[in-house]
């Protein structure tokens, strides 16, 4: 009695301690675990929130000495007056709530999803995720991915997402994902045989599952009709551009047609082709009638044009119209030649004008 009259006049704090404690959070704190009293409110508020370390993991125990704690309050009060009563050990225990399986796979997933923004893909997880207590907040949690370190790339990859407890990373969580990235491509309706063109007959789309490492793109449909298949290639298969070579449309001594035309006006004539060409080529070709050569575009299969059309001549002015700023019906004054232009009258004109000779 005489003692707690002293304190109550000298100040300082009382704590009393419990044999065994619950607690929340991810950080252990005086308050959490004993009652604190003392006449200085200021200082019992900064007793109550002295920070003792981590909680202890979920399932587990840790034990608070009373000695151990005396310690930490005059290290953290500057030699405040501290009285600590009740039991001598305090065995403190985590309060804790489920993380259900589902959402750690919907988080990651999600993630996932951000970073191919729209793109055909399955996301397939490869870990058997369990359920997963975690410290009951003493405000709230969240699950944040770490989305920096993921990729839109096919194959395997692993989700980090961190488990967020009072604004605290408690723990990381990883998963292990299978990505398949799928696009629409033309693909082959039955195997063709080498040496065989390729047509757009010859296709099909299909939704097909896209390899993170491949180097080229499906064959261009501007390429049918003069590509050929370099090698067999089955059904269903998408054919690339180191899968075929490009025939060619015309080739060196080919006789063919050419078109010779100039404006509305065409003509056809015979003529042979001087070098190899594809469709849009331009090659040389010489006329049989007369032998000259020129250079014509390869429009097809034996077929070449040669188009002479001017280009169109820029349109006069309408008749009538004045240049700005001109009144209409000012009258025209005569233009001497050296006014023209701009010119000043040149004073020599008006001159004989003595011829120099060097000597």
């Amino acid at each position: 009695m005489i003692a707690a009259l002293t304190l109550g006049i000298l100040g300082g704090l009382t704590v009393e301690l419990p044999p065994a404690a619950q607690v929340r959070g991810v950080e252990l704190r005086l308050g959490d675990v004993a009652t604190v009293s003392g006449d200085d409110e200021a200082l019992v508020r900064q007793a109550r929130l002295l920070v003792l370390g981590a909680t202890p993991a979920p399932g587990y125990t840790r034990q608070l000495v009373r000695g151990d704690i005396l310690r930490e309050l005059g290290f953290a009060l500057d030699g405040e007056e501290v009285t600590l009563q009740g039991a001598p050990l305090t065995r403190v225990t985590l309060r804790t709530q489920t993380l259900g399986a589902s959402e750690q796979i919907d988080t990651a997933k999600q993630a996932l999803q951000s970073v191919f923004r729209g793109q055909d893909v399955e996301l397939m997880p490869k870990t058997n995720v369990q359920s997963l207590e975690i410290p009951e907040p003493r405000e709230s949690y969240s699950l944040r991915p770490r989305t920096q370190t993921l990729r839109a790339v096919t194959g395997s990859q692993g989700v980090a997402v961190d488990v967020v407890v009072d604004g605290e990373v408690w723990r990381t969580l990883w998963t292990s994902w299978e990505v398949n990235m799928y696009e629409l491509w033309p693909v082959l309706r039955a195997a063709v045989r080498k040496g065989e063109t390729l047509t757009a007959a010859h296709f099909e789309t299909r939704r097909v599952r896209v390899g993170s490492g491949r180097i080229s793109s499906p064959l261009s449909a501007k390429a049918y009709g003069v590509a050929e298949a370099a090698r067999t290639l089955e059904a269903g298969y998408v054919v690339l551009e180191e899968d075929v070579t490009r025939a060619w449309t015309v080739e060196r001594g080919d006789p063919c047609q050419l078109e010779v035309k100039s404006g509305g006006v065409s003509a056809h004539v015979r003529a042979e082709v001087m070098a190899n060409g594809r469709v849009g080529d331009r090659v040389p070709v010489r006329i049989d009638s007369n032998q000259r050569q020129v250079v014509a575009v390869v429009k097809g299969k034996g077929y070449l044009l040669v188009d002479m059309t001017p280009a169109p001549k820029p349109q006069p002015a309408p008749e009538g119209d004045q240049p700005e700023g001109t009144p209409a019906d000012q009258p025209e004054r005569e233009t001497k030649p050296n006014e023209q232009a701009g010119r000043k009258p040149d004073v020599r004109s008006r001159q004989q004008v003595t011829p120099r000779i060097d000597q």
